[in-house]
């Protein structure tokens, strides 16, 4: 009896996640030990939500990521007067520090397929969430974005101040190299990720001929301004005119994975950009 119920246990705090599947949890180290797991094999991007402590406990893995050139982005929340660690602990472990000031759900996405969410643990309620499914990711992305992201300090950043300059997420790529290419730019970048039809791996280089968003036209915040279609026109070396979307792409060519702006031609008197501050 006391076997069986110890593998009953087992099973109901460290279930398997199949190649697309979501399981529910009751116990939030569980929800962590997932995370460090999904964050040991991460290939480019991790976006967490944390506590100083959870964050001093992850990391380790997170060092490891960022050494084989994963973009981390963390958001550390804590109470109103919090204090969010010094700058050293976050060195070498992540390319940006935001500090929300208010409690937040435990939240890390690792390569656009995979979710750990847990709830604050003064929530009323208790369970977590694991997630290997592009879908359900997308829209935890999106709450991590506008919750949780794109709306408090900066705290911390490890960002190039020269070229080139790496972007995983399209919306910023595009936010920042819209304002050079209709002032007459030209961005010479590198583009890498999967053929939208195929899912064969591309990468091609060439210069930004046009940078498209459709979003609210008439709103001055940026995440609804990119909320719609985002494209980015590359002229490949080949003469190829190449689509390019981001996150879930479905009329472009390409998905892209990561866009790194190589070089800004033609950029005197033109006006100023984030490229060194948003890979």
């Amino acid at each position: 009896f006391e076997t069986a119920a110890s593998e009953v246990e087992d099973r109901w705090e460290q279930p398997e996640l199949d190649s697309s599947g979501t399981s529910i949890v009751s116990r939030f180290q569980t929800v962590v030990d997932r995370a460090e797991t999904f964050i040991e094999g991460a290939e480019y991007q991790i976006q967490l939500s944390v506590t100083p402590e959870n964050f001093h406990r992850l990391r380790p893995k997170l060092v490891d990521a960022h050494e084989r050139g994963v973009s981390i982005r963390v958001s550390i929340h804590t109470e109103q007067d919090g204090v969010v660690p010094p700058a050293e602990q976050f060195e070498g472990a992540c390319i940006e520090v935001r500090h929300r000031r208010l409690p937040a759900p435990f939240v890390a996405l690792v390569d656009r397929e995979k979710t750990c969410f847990a709830h604050h643990p003064d929530s009323y309620e208790q369970y977590g969430v694991l997630v290997n499914d592009r879908t359900h990711t997308f829209v935890f992305h999106w709450y991590f974005l506008t919750c949780l992201w794109e709306h408090w300090e900066t705290v911390y950043s490890d960002y190039a101040d020269s070229f080139p300059v790496g972007y995983v997420d399209i919306r910023q790529c595009v936010r920042d190299l819209r304002p050079l290419v209709d002032a007459g730019a030209t961005p010479r970048v590198q583009v890498e990720g999967f053929d939208v039809e195929s899912g064969a791996p591309v990468s091609e280089t060439g210069v930004v001929s046009e940078a498209v968003f459709t979003g609210v036209a008439s709103s001055q915040d940026a995440v609804e301004r990119l909320s719609g279609q985002v494209t980015l026109v590359v002229d490949t070396d080949e003469g190829e005119a190449l689509t390019v979307g981001g996150w879930g792409a479905m009329i472009e060519d390409v998905e892209a994975t990561r866009v790194t702006v190589l070089d800004v031609e033609q950029r005197d008197e033109l006006p100023d950009a984030d490229l060194f501050r948003r890979p």
